[in-house]
């Protein structure tokens, strides 16, 4: 999604798929917090939709004239609630999936409840799924915001990096250890942790 890559077609010619996302740094191959909230709306369209990816391409394309932005993936609207108008706007790209627009219209909205914007509409914080399922509800216990910890998950409300919690657990602390230390609740550790060993996985 972000470097491209390179395929044969059947007679043998070498070609090359652009990437769908722009790094801030394409040499260094850095993302900006703006390419993360595009990978993650990217995500729903390939995770819970499945589109093939020469479609999603094309959507972007036309989503790009649309809304005249190089970041459609991040630039949500805001007339309404910000997600009625994206999924007016998405369902151009959904429209080969088979799911009704009442299910789409809820996934999108999980996906986009976990992004906090300005009152421009600019991406402040994204609180990441911390679970293998987005289908149902997770709680926005861990957060990446750029201007904390520089920009590393964290525990919202809290500051302390979910790595280091993980990097404890791992070593051999227990949930309740961990409780004890930093005075949050089981639930929270355990958030933090998952989100760690999906990120390892």
């Amino acid at each position: 999604w972000v470097v491209g890559q390179r395929y044969r077609t059947p007679d043998g010619e070498e070609k090359f798929l652009k990437p769908i996302i722009k790094p801030v740094d394409k040499a260094k191959r850095l993302l900006s917090f703006r390419n993360l909230v595009e990978l993650h709306v990217l995500s729903l369209t390939r995770r819970e939709f499945r589109i093939p990816m020469q479609k999603v391409r094309t959507a972007l394309d036309y989503l790009k004239r649309e809304l005249d932005t190089q970041h459609p993936l991040s630039d949500v609207p805001l007339e309404t609630d910000g997600i009625d108008v994206f999924v007016e706007r998405f369902e151009h790209l959904v429209s080969a999936s088979r799911k009704g627009q009442l299910a789409m219209r809820e996934v999108v909205k999980q996906y986009l409840q976990r992004i906090d914007r300005d009152k421009n509409g600019s991406p402040l914080r994204l609180y990441p799924f911390t679970r293998g399922s987005t289908q149902v509800e997770q709680p926005r216990t861990v957060v990446v915001d750029p201007e904390i910890s520089f920009g590393r998950p964290v525990l919202a409300g809290t500051g302390i990096r979910t790595s280091i919690l993980a990097e404890r657990y791992k070593a051999g602390d227990t949930i309740q250890d961990l409780v004890y230390d930093y005075g949050l609740n089981a639930t929270a550790i355990e958030e933090a942790i998952r989100v760690e060993l999906h990120l390892a996985a």
